[in-house]
């Protein structure tokens, strides 16, 4: 579904809102949903404030909602704006406004849930436009210079340890973030670190995972990521929240796997995440770098179920080099 058809779907202009269609719109509606399996991510504005981009939330509209499913993702809405309100942390998107809206021709409402629009490089394409081979702000305008270039290790780094400060902040509130992938991580200028998928916040006790409603994927949506969780997190799923399940070891296996897509380009984004994978791929850091990246890796994932706290993970982060 495109943003024509969304604008002749939803009934946006009741509720003072209009949906963006221009270039801009297009481009970020394409990359925002990209890796959106439950939630519509759609560009809009308020009537009155022509100049300010906003995101609203809204439920898949390709597949058949029933009452019971709207009343479902109201909820998670209601939870995800909850994590805002409790956090209060700028690396998530503020949320401006929550309503209902109505499907055109469809005598239903179904939820809306608006933030503000994050401006910035989206990870995942800086990964495809090797944005990380360059300095802070800067750029190299040549495109066979720039696809040849190294990535710059300190850049990565930085980037890593800011998005674990973001969990060590959720974590003082009981809570971890499972979906720290690509397409959920905004670079503003001198790399801040913006974080998207409010949804994918979940509930922790003394390390481990205690979020029971996650389970219910049906109701919930997806947590467990392919190729960015890790296997006991779809044991947990499955068990109903049964299976004791570490949350420093989600952690410690998505840095790891952000670790490895930023030095290699993405190159095996879809390609099972494994020991023998760490060890075969191609970098594209210095030579002397490449062990280095290795090793941390390797000790991100060995016996990430006995991680013990946030802190043994920035200090395998730390190794990682900066020359």
């Amino acid at each position: 579904m495109n943003l024509e058809e969304i604008t002749n779907h939803v009934d946006f202009e009741t509720v003072g809102y209009q949906v963006l269609n221009d270039e801009e719109a297009q481009d970020v509606f394409f990359h925002m949903n990209r890796a959106s399996d439950t939630f519509l991510q759609i560009p809009v504005r308020k009537n009155y404030l022509q100049t300010v981009r906003l995101v609203a939330s809204l439920p898949k509209l390709d597949k058949e909602l029933g009452p019971e499913d709207v009343i479902f993702k109201e909820l998670v809405m209601e939870r995800m704006a909850r994590v805002c309100n409790v956090v209060f942390d700028n690396h998530f998107p503020e949320i401006v406004d929550f309503f209902t809206v109505s499907l055109k021709g469809k005598g239903m409402k179904v939820p809306v849930l608006v933030s503000e629009h994050i401006k910035g490089k989206n990870l995942h394409l800086a990964i495809k436009s090797n944005y990380l081979a360059l300095t802070k702000n800067g750029d190299i305008f040549d495109p066979v210079k720039r696809e040849k270039a190294p990535i710059n290790l300190r850049r990565v780094k930085y980037i890593v340890r800011e998005l674990l400060k973001v969990q060590k902040t959720l974590y003082s509130h009981g809570l971890l973030h499972f979906g720290v992938i690509p397409e959920h991580v905004i670079l503003q200028i001198d790399d801040i670190v913006r974080l998207r998928g409010l949804r994918f916040v979940v509930k922790v006790s003394n390390g481990l995972l205690t979020d029971v409603a996650i389970t219910d994927v049906k109701k919930y949506g997806p947590i467990f990521i392919k190729y960015y969780s890790p296997n006991s997190l779809l044991e947990y799923i499955k068990s109903g929240g049964k299976r004791d399940v570490n949350g420093f070891e989600v952690v410690a296996f998505q840095m790891a796997r952000l670790v490895f897509d930023l030095t290699t380009k993405g190159k095996y984004r879809n390609v099972e995440f494994t020991s023998e994978l760490v060890s075969k791929a191609e970098y594209y850091v210095k030579p002397l770098q490449i062990m280095h990246v290795k090793y941390v890796i390797g000790n991100l994932l060995k016996d990430g179920q006995k991680f013990d706290s946030l802190t043994r993970i920035d200090n395998i982060l730390e190794d990682l080099p900066e020359f």
